[in-house]
């Protein structure tokens, strides 16, 4: 799916027309430039093209003339618009819960877009991608990310507050309203758009944690994500050739592209053009069953190590402090 045309959740657009009426624009004009009208925004469970949605985006800071019109949406929406996967959010036990189920149920918003929590050592970074190399509008960005963070701040007990907040786009004048809003550092010109919380704050119990409602909401958010149209990308194809792969199997890019029929370099391309490679999906792929191999004790480390596809066990342990900042011991003594 070409991303222009990937399906965005009107849920998402809404805000845009919310933050068009607090400034007293033209909405019906404004929806008009990109292709949208009220009656199909007024449907919450209505999709419009991705290149609508930014489109009203950029509309929206030309109407208004305000640069930081995404976090002043942010600001003043009532986050509950969400729905689903917001309650599921604030109903998770603790931030680190929470934050799985956001980046689970993100397609329920958005058809393309990527959400990933990853470790580097202390820190968890909360990361937002668009495939092919495709990235946010500036007004875009500051709603996804500042979303995120007020989302954070008001569903735990202790108001977690991120590190930091980094964005693709440069630094523009209105710098210290990014910092008001926000309320940490931000920095700009950055290889990704993410928000950078301490490893600690996955801990954070949230105020509202229901695990029997957040079950009711799971069942829910996975019939709505059935219900949606089924978008099988190269990456998930790779995926799954590859946990094959990794049961003794050789899980090299010439095998993989070999068995999709296409040529090394081809495969690498395409890749690309959805925002991940080879490398990546197997290093991602390996990160997570070497948690599950290692929460059973009775598989030897050693022996996860060779179902995973190192050659020595010490490649093994590298990559896995890599992965979580722990030994595969202390991973394991802490399961």
């Amino acid at each position: 799916m070409a991303l222009p045309d990937a399906g965005v959740s009107t849920r998402v657009v809404r805000p845009i027309v919310a933050g068009l009426v607090m400034h007293g624009a033209d909405i019906d004009a404004a929806l008009a430039e990109v292709g949208l009208d009220a009656a199909t925004l007024a449907d919450p469970d209505a999709r419009v093209p991705h290149r609508s949605a930014v489109g009203l985006w950029a509309v929206a800071v030309e109407h208004t003339g305000c640069a930081t019109f995404g976090l002043q949406v942010v600001e003043a929406m009532d986050l509950s618009l969400f729905d689903v996967q917001m309650y599921a959010f604030t109903s998770s036990a603790t931030l680190g819960e929470g934050l799985e189920r956001i980046i689970r149920y993100h397609r329920l918003n958005h058809d393309a877009a990527a959400l990933t929590l990853t470790r580097d050592g202390e820190q968890v970074i909360f990361r937002h991608a668009l495939p092919g190399g495709h990235t946010l509008p500036a007004v875009a960005a500051q709603f996804v990310l500042g979303v995120m963070v007020r989302a954070a701040r008001a569903a735990t007990t202790t108001h977690v507050t991120p590190q930091a907040v980094r964005f693709q786009h440069d630094a523009p004048p209105q710098s210290a309203e990014y910092e008001r809003i926000l309320g940490t550092s931000v920095v700009f010109s950055c290889e990704h758009n993410e928000v950078v919380f301490a490893a600690s704050s996955l801990d954070a119990p949230h105020i509202k944690a229901d695990a029997g409602l957040a079950a009711v909401l799971d069942r829910h958010a996975e019939a709505s994500l059935a219900a949606l149209p089924r978008i099988s990308s190269l990456a998930d194809r790779v995926r799954s050739l590859l946990a094959k792969a990794l049961q003794g199997g050789n899980p090299s890019a010439d095998a993989t592209a070999e068995q999709l029929r296409m040529s090394t370099r081809t495969l690498a391309r395409r890749l690309v053009e959805e925002g991940t490679s080879h490398k990546e999906i197997l290093d991602e792929l390996r990160g997570a069953l070497a948690q599950r191999y290692l929460a059973d004790k009775r598989i030897a480390i050693s022996e996860v190590a060779f179902l995973l596809g190192f050659s020595e066990p010490s490649a093994f342990h590298r990559a896995f402090k890599r992965w979580t900042g722990k030994t595969p011991s202390a991973f394991r003594s802490a399961a």
